[in-house]
């Protein structure tokens, strides 16, 4: 049976004086992308650390991977696509269900090549995807599972919505434990012989941590902002790599001028943690549109393209009705 009705998107109305809409995401995107953004992938490999799969499938599903497509019909099972309306990526793997014929099997496995890394002491496994589950306890399913040597290790299985048509869930997992000689991970998908709707992944990055990363993960404003009113400013920050790190700045200035302040060693962040920075008050003189961007700033960071994240902030007079303050991604 067919799903019962399309995707809809919420609007946010404000039914007061005061209305927010934040919507932040870090700046750039690897393979043109535009919708969504993941920082370890948008500077593109870099020597110093080991990257085993890094694949953001610009133009193909590379020969080097393996599909193995179960299903019948004319989109039995993984495929490469450039655009569509639904996924928030330009060039990736989709298995798609709503589009295959009715009444068809879509079913199939997406492999990463064989990889070797034994010798790793931290191992990662991360990309982005878009998953539409037509109903928790469904017939539809998403696999992720990992060959550890001797058999496959399930390390997610979802049956439920994952990203948006406007923004992909980025999913980063350590799979350190089932390192081995000829590793591999695959991705898998199953309608149950149902008419249902999709799975696509994209920017796929199996490596190592650095030593020393710090990003940025968000801006935010503890109030609303209007004109002549002071608010609240936040920074997130993520260690993303091996270290604990303690002694860094983080940066946030506005673009017209009249915000600029630095906060020193704001505390100690543990691998994998984040930490939010809360920033003296900001009050805006004047109505328009500000740029708002944070920086952190560690000596030795291995990985500076993900140190910067900007957001586009419209400021306007309190009215009924009116929305105060809008964050729009650089």
């Amino acid at each position: 049976m067919k799903k019962i009705t399309p995707f809809l998107f919420a609007l946010f109305i404000c039914v007061g004086a005061n209305a927010q809409v934040d919507r932040q995401n870090n700046s750039g995107k690897i393979d043109l992308n535009t919708k969504f953004v993941k920082s370890d992938l948008k500077t593109g490999p870099r020597s110093s650390r080991v990257e085993y799969v890094y694949e953001t499938f610009d133009t193909e599903i590379p020969a080097t991977w393996t599909i193995q497509n179960l299903g019948e019909g004319t989109m039995p099972g993984w495929f490469w696509k450039e655009t569509d309306t639904r996924i928030p990526s330009i060039g990736f793997a989709i298995i798609d269900s709503d589009n295959n014929s009715a009444g068809s099997l879509t079913a199939g496995y997406l492999y990463t090549p064989f990889f070797n890394c034994t010798a790793e002491p931290n191992l990662f496994l991360e990309f982005d995807v878009r998953y539409r589950d037509v109903t928790p306890g469904g017939y539809d399913v998403f696999l992720v599972d990992i060959w550890d040597g001797s058999s496959w290790q399930n390390i997610i299985n979802w049956d439920d919505n994952h990203g948006t048509m406007t923004e992909a869930e980025h999913i980063k997992i350590n799979i350190a434990a089932y390192k081995n000689a000829e590793c591999r991970v695959r991705f898998s998908y199953t309608d149950a012989n149902e008419w249902l709707w999709f799975a696509a992944i994209d920017n796929v990055l199996i490596s190592e941590l650095e030593n020393n990363d710090l990003g940025t993960n968000s801006i935010s404003s503890k109030g609303f902002i209007t004109a002549g009113y002071s608010t609240t400013l936040s920074v997130t920050i993520e260690n993303r790599g091996i270290n604990a790190q303690s002694t860094y700045d983080i940066k946030l200035v506005s673009t017209p001028a009249g915000y600029n302040e630095t906060i020193s060693n704001p505390g100690t962040i543990a691998a994998g943690n984040t930490l939010v920075v809360d920033f003296p008050s900001w009050t805006p003189e004047a109505v328009g549109n500000y740029t708002l961007t944070a920086t952190v700033i560690l000596a030795g960071d291995a990985n500076p393209g993900n140190n910067v994240i900007t957001s586009e902030v419209e400021v306007k007079i309190l009215g009924f009705g009116t929305p105060v303050l809008t964050f729009e991604t650089s």
